[in-house]
């Protein structure tokens, strides 16, 4: 809360140290964190942020950073607060309240969370996110002075014209013959559903192509991919998914190599 809430140095400091042992340790962590999620363009020194030459990042990575954080329900959870009250071990009667510095969670009934940044170089810069009918947008501004203004008309074009298509792969659910096993068919569903952000006026255009084999051999695994589910709009693979079997299908005659096989032939043809 003292570090995501009011900004405070020291508690990047510290927990920088708790965390690695060093600052300059807990920044080889964050730089290879930030090359795991594609932020290509951004090279971290300073646990708080504060300048240096070789400290930088840029708009887009930063949004990379934030649509990230957001899938750690902790983070998630204490971003999204106005303010928290922090009990401390020692003294153990002491508690401080910290109010959160990102006034939009306040300003915009849509705000979930972000984070500010102020430095003499780098001027105001806030990260911040917002969610309404499905739909999660991140907004980055640096060295914006009308920070508020900007990004709460930003959000309200983008969910003017934006919107968020979802796949409901999971309820996709076909029966599908097959053959050699201990049952007629299998059943097959989509392996997880999938969100694409996409151009409101572009959300009827799209296309599900569904790519399976007319029957299945067994033996069939649980979970084993046997097609593919693909949304396309205008031509173009917007994202695809697994069918994956439901169910274990055993083959009802012993399996055996080619080699078996060619000599059983020999030996009784």
């Amino acid at each position: 809360a003292g570090m995501m809430m009011a900004s405070g140095n020291d508690a990047a400091n510290a927990a920088a140290f708790t965390v690695a042992g060093s600052s300059e340790k807990f920044a080889d962590r964050m730089n290879e964190r930030a090359s795991q999620i594609g932020m290509k363009d951004t090279h971290f020194v300073t646990p708080s942020g504060l300048d240096d030459d070789n400290h930088y990042s840029t708009a887009y990575d930063m949004a990379l950073l934030m649509s990230y954080a957001l899938e750690n329900d902790d983070f998630a959870k204490l971003t999204s607060q106005k303010s928290a009250t922090v009990n401390f071990i020692n003294p153990a009667d002491k508690k401080t309240t910290y109010a959160n510095h990102n006034k939009l969670l306040s300003l915009y009934d849509y705000c979930i969370g972000g984070k500010t940044g102020y430095t003499m170089a780098a001027g105001r810069c806030l990260v911040s996110a917002a969610q309404k009918d499905g739909l999660t947008l991140v907004c980055v501004t640096l060295n914006d002075r009308n920070d508020w203004n900007d990004h709460i008309s930003l959000y309200d074009y983008g969910f003017a014209n934006y919107t968020c298509f979802e796949s409901k792969d999971t309820e996709y659910i076909i029966d599908v013959p097959c053959t050699g096993g201990t049952t007629d068919t299998t059943t097959v569903v989509g392996e997880k559903n999938m969100k694409i952000v996409l151009p409101a006026s572009d959300k009827e255009k799209i296309v599900r192509k569904v790519y399976c084999d007319s029957f299945l051999y067994a033996p069939i695994k649980e979970n084993q991919p046997v097609g593919v589910i693909e949304y396309t709009l205008d031509n173009e693979i917007l994202a695809s998914n697994n069918l994956i079997a439901m169910k274990e299908i055993n083959s009802t005659k012993e399996n055996k190599s080619i080699f078996t096989r060619i000599k059983e032939l020999f030996t009784y043809g």
